[in-house]
This record gives structure tokens, sequence and C-alpha cells, in this order.
């Protein structure tokens, strides 16, 4: 349950996290029926663009700006939202850059949760 809530176990979080979690609940965690990337594909304001489907090989941060490479050619952008399984996140199926080290950490806990 401390995976699910915090992201980590139990001996690497505080009280406090517990805490900061609880007064922000809603005691309503439902998942969405077209799942997340309906909604963010509904959310995305017009002119701004969308590729969906679109398979990411590595991710660059350059400066301020975000360079994902995928099968089309490299993307350079100020923000990327990119949406991916924790397995995916965790594995080596996408080179990450090592920055990310501490998030993709995450995300191997919380995958070896689910098994």
């Amino acid at each position: 349950m401390s995976g699910f809530i915090s992201g980590d176990e139990l001996e690497r979080i505080s009280v406090l996290d517990y805490l900061a979690y609880d007064e922000e609940s809603t005691g309503q965690n439902w998942r969405l029926p077209g799942g997340y990337g309906a909604l963010v594909t509904a959310s995305v304001p017009a002119g701004v663009t969308l590729s969906v489907t679109t398979k990411v090989e590595s991710v660059e941060l350059d400066g301020r700006r975000v360079a994902p490479q995928t099968h089309a050619g490299t993307i350079r952008a100020r923000a990327l939202i990119m949406m991916a399984s924790t397995e995916v996140l965790a594995g080596d199926a996408i080179a990450w850059p090592s920055a990310l080290d501490p998030w993709r950490d995450a995300a191997r806990r919380l995958a070896a949760l689910g098994r």
C-alpha cells in the first residue's frame, strides 16, 4: 500500500509524506473510462501539436528543451507529455537521460510492487 500511495517503501518515507497525501486525497481515486490518454488529448489547447502513437526511442535534455527521438525523427520542444507504462519507464525500451534516473528508480519500485 505504501508504494501505491507514496511511490516508495515504508523505510524510505516519513509520516509527513503520508500526511501530505492524506491531506490532498479526495477519497475518490477513480480510473478514467477512456484512459489518461483521452484526458490529455481532450485537454490540449488549440494550436498545440499533438502526436499520438508516436514511438519514442530516446529522450535528450538539451538546455531548456527536450528532444525526443522518434521513428519519424527528432522533435525539439519546450515540454513533452509522454504516456508510457511504469514498466516502460523502468525498462530499457527508451534511452533516458541520466538526470531522470531518480524517477526511473521510482518506476522500477512501482513495477516491482505490481508483480
